[in-house]
């Protein structure tokens, strides 16, 4: 897909909405300011974070550079400590959890073969539906004997095709799952409110954005709590559902009060979206980071994107119920880092 068609469908869809170890049995902390660097007792896994509950403010200010509409500033409280990923999930960390038994197992279908960039398996695993990274947690909690945090449930028609994925969120459980779109960009900041994490912009030697292809994670600085890749790389799967935060005049709505733990609308919106060539979307959820593909604006933390849980970025779009059931299609510019609660 050509870049400025990318561009320009996630520019329009946020005004309406925007390596090798398999277990993490044993944690042993190092205190932080507001986030403690841990590693697995396994050998080879990656590093984590663990992030304190704390209460902060989100999105941007008016006067922030390169700002988009949708990003209004909201105090939010964050209850639970949790873990999260130094990195973006590797296509080894990938493929050593989720082989195509495990995802017919779990989904009703297999992996994708859209897999874009290939040749170094340190790479962000990026061409992965929401179902399969919510599949990817489950099944990475099942091999550490935590408690999977999501339930699954397929629905399918007469004819034994696939018609929906639904998946329910246990938040007391202790298994892998995507963060909710408050902790990512908590994580993201690392206690910072400039536009960025490393200050009011971002250059080539900080982040891979406007680039041609994903690097290899860590190849970058970590922001200060030592997190690696919240700008740029790949676009991030959050838990939310994507909940517009602009009103009918166009104006970024206005958040009085604090925010609990918020993890976006209930339930899946009813409305479907009309996209610009004229395709109907729903199901979308909330997307972060920015990719290689895109520019430093939308690599900023305070930046809302979002793409339905199945979706195809090629010469078109597919829907993602068709007439013989669903038909899941994958990018080259998504992928996601994995939370799971912590002590």
């Amino acid at each position: 897909m050509k870049r400025k068609f990318i561009i320009g469908v996630l520019a329009f869809v946020s005004v309406f909405f925007a390596v090798f170890g398999l277990s993490m049995q044993s944690v042993q902390a190092q205190r932080a300011t507001s986030a403690t660097v841990g590693k697995s007792a396994f050998p080879g896994d990656f590093y984590h974070v663990r992030v304190a509950n704390q209460q902060v403010t989100i999105g941007s200010p008016a006067n922030e550079a390169r700002r988009k509409g949708g990003e209004p500033t909201r105090a939010v409280r964050l209850t639970r400590n949790y873990y999260i990923g130094k990195y973006p999930i590797t296509a080894v960390e990938y493929y050593r959890v989720m082989d195509d038994a495990a995802s017919n197992r779990i989904l009703g279908m297999n992996n994708f073969s859209q897999h874009r960039f290939r040749d170094n398996p340190l790479n962000p695993m990026e061409s992965v539906t929401w179902w399969h990274a919510v599949a990817y947690c489950n099944e990475r909690s099942r091999l550490d004997n935590l408690t999977p945090a999501y339930t699954i449930r397929l629905t399918r028609n007469s004819r034994g095709n696939l018609t929906d994925i639904n998946v329910t969120w246990n938040k007391s459980a202790n298994g892998w799952r995507l963060p909710t779109e408050a902790e990512w960009e908590i994580a993201a900041r690392a206690g910072t409110r400039t536009a960025y994490s490393f200050g009011s912009s971002l250059t080539a030697r900080q982040a891979n954005f406007g680039s041609r292809r994903t690097t290899e994670v860590g190849s970058f600085p970590a922001n200060a709590w030592g997190i690696h890749d919240m700008h740029g790389n790949v676009w991030e799967w959050c838990w939310d559902w994507f909940e517009s935060y602009v009103d009918s005049r166009g104006v970024d709505r206005t958040f009085s009060g604090v925010m609990t733990d918020p993890s976006g609308p209930s339930r899946r919106p009813d409305a479907e979206h009309l996209m610009g060539d004229g395709i109907v979307i729903a199901n979308v959820r909330v997307l972060k980071g920015g990719s290689w593909n895109e520019g430093a604006d939308d690599s900023r933390p305070a930046r809302r994107a979002g793409m339905p849980e199945s979706y195809y970025w090629g010469d078109h779009v597919e829907s993602v119920f068709g007439t013989g059931g669903i038909r899941a299609a994958s990018n080259g510019v998504v992928g996601f880092r994995i939370v799971r609660n912590a002590p």
